[in-house]
Order: C-alpha cells, then sequence, then structure tokens
C-alpha cells in the first residue's frame, strides 16, 4: 500500500476525496490528488484503489470501472489474493490460474512470494502500469498477505522518463497548410490532451476556433470560456455537433475516435496523438502530427502563426448556438405534457 501511494503522490498534491474516488483505508492518507481535476479525470488519470471481487477477496488497485479503464488505456494495478501456495495446483477452494484469468487484459503478471522483494514487485508493477499504459497484476497467496514486512517503499525517482516527443517536420509543414488555409476550423480534445491544457487555449484562442471535448476531457477548457463548446457525441450538446458539421478542418488532439464520440470521418482531419497506432484507427486521416501535444500543439501554433492564417473568429457563433441550446433546455424545463414534472425540470434544479 505504501508502495503504491509513493509512486502515485507525485501526480498531485490536494487530499484525495474517498466520495469521489474509492480508497483502500491503507492508502487513502497516502494517496494525494489534485482538487482542480474532474471526478472523471481524478479517476483515470491516476492510480486509485477499489475493492474488487477476484478469488481471495482482496483488492483491486484500478479506477473505479475497471474495465473502462482498460479499455481507455487507463494504468491499472489490479491486486488479487490467492490460494496458499502449498496447495495451489492441488484443485483447492478458489484455485485458480489468476496469470490465465489476467492474460487478455494484463500487461504482466507477478506472484509475490514469501521470499520477494515485496517493495520492489510493487514498484514494478506501477511502473508497468504507467508505463504501459495497461493493467499490471499482482498476485498474494494467503500467507503471504500475513507477512509483516519492513522494506521501505521506494522513490519514483529515476524510474521513469517523459516522452515529450516532436513531430516530423515534413508533417508539421502539412499540417500547418491545412490549419493555416482552414476559415472554420474546431479543435476535438480528447483525454490525451489533458497534459496540455494551456497550449490547446492557446491555439483555439490563436485561430478564434471553438473548443470541443470528448466525453472523457469533459471540463477541459470549460463551457464558460467563449470558446468552450462543450462535449461532443451522444453524451453531447447541439453546440458542439452543429460547430463540427459548420468546419472545414478538424483538428483532434489525443482523442480515440471512439463511436461514443461521433468525430465526423468526412470532414478533413489532423490528428495529433503519441501513440502511432491511434492514428487513423477507424478511419484515414487528411494529415498526423505524432508526438506529445504539449510539445506538438505550441510548434503547430507558431508555424501557423509564421505562415499567416484564414481563420475567421468563431467567438460569435460559438455563443450563438450556447444561446440557442439553452433557451430550448428552457422551454422543455417548463413542457411536462401533462405528465409531472419533466426530466429537464430535474436537471435544470441539479445545475443551478
Amino acid at each position: 500500500a505504501h508502495q503504491l501511494a509513493c509512486h502515485f503522490a507525485p501526480v498531485a498534491r490536494a487530499p484525495a476525496d474517498p466520495k469521489h474516488l474509492p480508497v483502500h483505508p491503507q492508502v487513502r492518507d497516502e494517496v494525494e490528488l489534485p482538487q482542480h481535476m474532474g471526478t472523471l479525470e481524478r479517476r483515470e488519470r491516476a492510480l486509485g484503489v477499489a475493492d474488487g471481487r477476484v478469488p481471495g477477496g482482496i483488492v483491486v488497485v484500478a479506477p473505479r470501472d475497471t474495465p473502462a479503464g482498460v479499455a481507455a488505456g487507463a494504468p491499472v494495478v489490479a491486486v488479487s489474493g490467492q490460494v496458499p501456495s502449498k496447495v495451489l495446483g492441488r484443485g483447492a477452494f478458489q484455485d485458480l490460474d489468476l496469470g490465465a484469468v489476467f492474460r487478455d487484459v494484463a500487461i504482466s503478471t507477478t506472484t509475490v512470494q514469501s521470499g520477494s522483494d515485496h517493495a520492489e514487485l510493487a514498484a514494478l508493477a506501477v511502473k508497468h502500469a504507467r508505463d504501459g499504459r495497461g493493467v499490471a497484476h499482482l498476485v498474494l497467496p494467503d500467507e503471504v498477505q500475513a507477512l509483516p514486512s519492513e522494506s521501505p517503499a521506494g522513490s519514483p525517482q529515476g524510474r521513469y522518463s517523459r516522452r515529450p516527443v516532436g513531430p516530423d517536420p515534413a508533417a508539421l509543414a502539412r499540417a500547418t497548410e491545412l490549419v493555416a488555409g482552414a476559415r472554420r476550423p474546431v479543435l476535438i480534445v480528447g483525454h490525451g490532451a489533458r497534459g496540455a491544457r494551456e497550449e490547446v487555449v492557446a491555439l483555439a484562442e490563436q485561430l478564434g476556433a471553438p473548443v470541443l471535448t470528448t466525453f472523457k476531457a469533459k471540463g477541459l477548457v470549460p463551457d464558460t470560456h467563449p470558446l468552450g463548446a462543450g462535449v461532443l457525441g451522444r453524451s453531447g450538446t447541439p453546440v458542439a455537433s452543429w460547430l463540427m458539421n459548420e468546419a472545414d478542418l478538424l483538428v483532434v488532439i489525443g482523442a480515440s475516435f471512439a463511436q461514443h464520440t461521433g468525430i465526423a470521418p468526412w470532414q478533413r482531419i489532423v490528428q495529433i496523438d503519441d501513440t502511432p497506432t491511434a492514428i487513423g484507427r477507424f478511419d484515414a486521416v487528411t494529415a498526423d502530427l505524432l508526438g506529445d501535444a504539449a510539445v506538438v500543439v505550441p510548434l503547430l501554433a507558431e508555424a501557423v502563426r509564421a505562415a499567416g492564417s484564414r481563420a475567421e473568429d468563431q467567438r460569435a457563433d460559438v455563443a450563438a448556438r450556447w444561446a440557442i441550446w439553452r433557451a430550448e433546455k428552457a422551454r422543455r424545463a417548463a413542457d411536462d405534457r401533462g405528465r409531472g414534472v419533466p426530466a429537464a425540470a430535474v436537471f435544470s434544479a441539479l445545475s443551478a
């Protein structure tokens, strides 16, 4: 528990809120989260600790919804119990090959033995989860769970390396040409851009371009910002959908292109992502920039500034579409259709 907390603490410096992140009591006092982060981001950006339903009944260290975390490429450390080593493989109650159970989802599975370096194995599990953006699985047989340990928790210092990868010059030139020539560009920002919020806002303000977010990135650019257009997709607003449909170029930053978001494949698209397999995952894109958003976005902004932009300031369009949508929500809240209090009225009251 102390090892996990030690490697988690560098994320930020604010008390964890157990209402938003279900933290195991042994770790709750050690784990720290940034207060400004939204509930979903707090769960998925960091390693949390939640009760798990696996043989042995220990814990799963993961975002609240582990399957969603796995699908989203979130770092997950799963800690499962195991029957005592002396009866393992002999058909004892709850005797399962947990390595096989986790094989399809885990980057690594390690059984912690009584003579193992417990702190180091825990540190490696966190490292595997963070570096691989997936599930690292630790198995603790019953007798190991009861063993005391004097091993100090290791520091994360020197165990991780940032990967601020920059774009290929030819790719940057192609993307610059597209962005500089667009009259109504729109930025679509996903969870992968969470470390480049300031850079994204600066590019949007430079171009006067609306910022649409995926569901996971909700709040990255708030709706109160003059260019904030809310969430795109099934859980989104007609504001975001209208602006995407009226755009002549989509600059997609750190988004997965999941069907839930509904990024228009017929539009011209410049995709920015730090994972090669994410580029054109579902549909071909017009141009791509491979690299860390915090590095790529400022380079793109500077290149567009030097080339000269034709973009129109779309702040007035954003404000107008929000006014239309708020008027529609007010109409729905007042229309009970003779069936009692409408759902829109309930949500309006909750949002007040």
